[in-house]
C-alpha cells in the first residue's frame, strides 16, 4: 500500500478539527474500494470512482482509532480493514479505496495500491489500512 495518501481540499480543511472527529466530516466517512484505474486528483469527485461490486462486499462506515503522534506527524488511521468475497462472484480487480462524507457528497481522501488486487471467488479478500497523515 505504498501510494502516498491523496487527500482533497476537504479533508485539508477538517484535518485541523481532527482531534475532535465526534463532530467532524470525519464522522460516519464510508470507505469504499474502486475498480477503475485512477491516479487520485485534487479536482476528483466521488463519481470519478467506480465503486466495486463483488458479492460481500459494501462499503464501510469508519471507526477512527485515537490520534498518534509518529515524529513531526500525526496519523489518523481506520485500521485494518477487510473485504472477503463470497457467493458466485464477478471478476473485479481493485485498484485502491476511496473515503466519501456519510452523504456521499463529498471525496475526502483516496489512495491507488501499489498492485491491483483481483477478486474472482469466493474467499478472496482485499485488506487495506487507510490513513490520515497529517
Amino acid at each position: 500500500m505504498g501510494a502516498p495518501l491523496y487527500t482533497t481540499k476537504y479533508a485539508e480543511d477538517v484535518l485541523a478539527q481532527i482531534i475532535n472527529i465526534t463532530d467532524g466530516v470525519l464522522l460516519n466517512a464510508k470507505l469504499k474500494l474502486f475498480t477503475n484505474s485512477k491516479n487520485p486528483d485534487k479536482a476528483d469527485v466521488p463519481g470519478d470512482y467506480t465503486e466495486a461490486t463483488f458479492d460481500g462486499y459494501a462499503a464501510k462506515t469508519i471507526t477512527w482509532e485515537a490520534l498518534q503522534n509518529q515524529g513531526d506527524y500525526r496519523i489518523l488511521s481506520a485500521g485494518l480493514q477487510t473485504w472477503t468475497a463470497n457467493g458466485d462472484t464477478v471478476s473485479e480487480t481493485i485498484h485502491g479505496w476511496f473515503l466519501t462524507s456519510n452523504d456521499d457528497a463529498d471525496l475526502l481522501a483516496a489512495q491507488a495500491f501499489d498492485t491491483t488486487v483481483p477478486v474472482s471467488k469466493s474467499g478472496d479478500s482485499v485488506k487495506s489500512l487507510p490513513s490520515l497523515k497529517m
